[in-house]
């Protein structure tokens, strides 16, 4: 056997020593029957004649200061628990150089965490806008913050949103650098323009401007109940036999001469899109069916036939078969 091996044996000889001795002190309790007191120096000396995996350093400290040794597997050190991520921001709403955005569009954020509100609402910002004029609120287990102004959003404005360093997570965590930093630039649609008037949907439909067919006062309006004749369905212009009429639009004649008993002499031309117009008490009549007529061309003079008390023009307009008061597309004079 070499020197070596007789070493080790002395070394665990010693250590059983050791423990026989404090088993053997009846005034030991049954913990300190398992450990038994060494110097530091013989310590040393048990470590370096029989190895590491025979004894390990327990204490040193109470009862006194003086190491322990003890059989036994490694000692366990407990695992440290791992810090929260910081929170990231997934995306702004409307989307960085979104363009034709709603006026009345919200604006929101996401996250990929549950946020603190007071200060996540705190950091948002949005250039040129007053964000305690409107409304928060958080969305989708608290990752997604939403503003709706209180006030519409300015048309062809650009607005810039961003974060500040002072959001939070749930958990209290800041914002990932990258994120405080981040931002997504929009600009609102222009303002629309204002919906045509009938007037000028008419004159959109027909490809033509209207005017009117004839310079006078008018007699009778649109929807008057007359005593003979029921609900009045056009204006009278009063004027006098032989004064010319002119087409309000231009268009196609599918009407001229005697029409019936009421109409008296007539002209109706067709604009499209369903539109009409109608001439009626007329004189005479200076144009044929299926002719093709402009705005401010003379199709017909003033007279006083069928249902008419006296001279005047009877202008009314339809699409299709209902009529519509001409007053509201033709200018007034």
């Amino acid at each position: 056997m070499g020197r070596p091996a007789l070493a080790r044996l002395a070394g665990l000889a010693l250590v059983v020593g050791l423990l026989t001795i404090a088993a053997a002190d009846p005034l030991a309790g049954p913990t300190q029957a398992r450990t038994a007191p060494v110097s530091e120096r013989t310590f040393a000396r048990i470590a370096a004649l029989s190895g590491p995996s025979s004894v390990r350093l327990l204490s040193i400290g109470a009862p006194s200061t003086t190491p322990t040794i003890e059989d036994g597997p490694d000692l366990q050190i407990p695992a440290q628990p791992e810090t929260p991520p910081h929170p990231e921001v997934v995306r702004f709403r409307p989307f960085d150089r979104a363009v034709q955005v709603r006026p009345d569009a919200p604006l929101s954020v996401r996250f990929t965490q549950p946020m603190d509100h007071a200060s996540t609402q705190a950091a948002l910002r949005v250039s040129g806008l007053d964000l305690t004029r409107g409304r928060f609120r958080w969305a989708e287990n608290d990752t997604v913050l939403v503003f709706t102004p209180s006030v519409r959003l300015a048309y062809g404005k650009r607005y810039t949103m961003s974060l500040g360093s002072i959001a939070r997570s749930a958990e209290g965590m800041p914002v990932d650098a990258a994120a405080a930093g981040a931002e997504s630039s929009f600009t609102v649609m222009p303002k629309p323009k204002p919906a045509p008037t009938k007037a000028q949907a008419l004159r959109l439909a027909t490809g033509s401007r209207w005017a009117s067919p004839l310079r006078g006062p008018i007699t009778q309006y649109f929807g008057q109940r007359l005593t003979r004749y029921g609900i009045h369905r056009g204006i009278d212009i009063d004027g006098n036999t032989g004064d010319p009429v002119r087409a309000a639009a231009t268009g196609t004649v599918i009407a001229a001469g005697w029409v019936d008993p009421c109409s008296g002499i007539a002209v109706g031309l067709d604009h499209g899109s369903g539109l009409s117009s109608w001439y009626r008490h007329l004189s005479s009549v200076g144009v044929r069916v299926g002719q093709r007529v402009s705005v401010g061309s003379i199709i017909g003079r003033v007279g006083n036939t069928g249902c008419s008390l006296g001279s005047h023009l009877h202008f009314a307009i339809r699409r299709g078969d209902t009529y519509l008061d001409p007053l509201r597309y033709v200018p007034r004079w």
